[in-house]
């Protein structure tokens, strides 16, 4: 039996694009802690500079990096930071980060931390979309969602 090549071209491309949908994470959660927060994201260069007017001509193609800031408003402990959230490049979705940071560890109380680095054609539109981060109040509690320790 023959296969048309139409049939599998169609095949292919909707495997691939369920290889690179978005996912969003820890939808049930509710997040009542609000003791330690986002406060900040920004686009810099790998030593932590803002990208600032004049940094590159529109259309131009340099390496970015996405920085956050957290705060906490608490003197309390926190370890295993978990950060998610999908990134957009003028309305394209590109990539899902899921990331662990400071794994049984406590999290600095004000830290800002390099979480992503790409390719960015300067001009171009960043839009970060379903963000989600959770720690937990112990070392001995795996990396991922937590129903109250965490910041949507």
């Amino acid at each position: 039996m023959k296969t048309k090549p139409t049939l599998l071209l169609y095949v292919i491309l909707f495997i691939c694009n369920i290889a690179q949908s978005q996912t969003v994470v820890c939808e049930g959660s509710s997040c009542t802690a609000n003791d330690y927060n986002l406060e900040s994201f920004y686009l810099g260069d790998a030593a932590g500079n803002a990208f600032g007017p004049g940094y590159c001509e529109p259309g131009e193609t340099v390496n970015a990096h996405i920085w956050t800031n957290f705060i906490a408003n608490s003197a309390a402990s926190r370890y295993t930071l978990y950060l998610h959230f999908n990134l957009y490049v003028d309305d394209v979705f590109v990539a899902t980060i899921d990331e662990c940071y400071f794994d049984g560890v406590a999290i600095p109380t004000d830290v800002t931390l390099d979480v992503y680095n790409f390719s960015w054609e300067c001009g171009a539109e960043i839009t970060l979309r379903d963000f989600y981060m959770s720690w937990r109040p112990n070392t001995s509690q795996a990396c991922g969602c937590s129903n109250s320790k965490c910041y949507q």
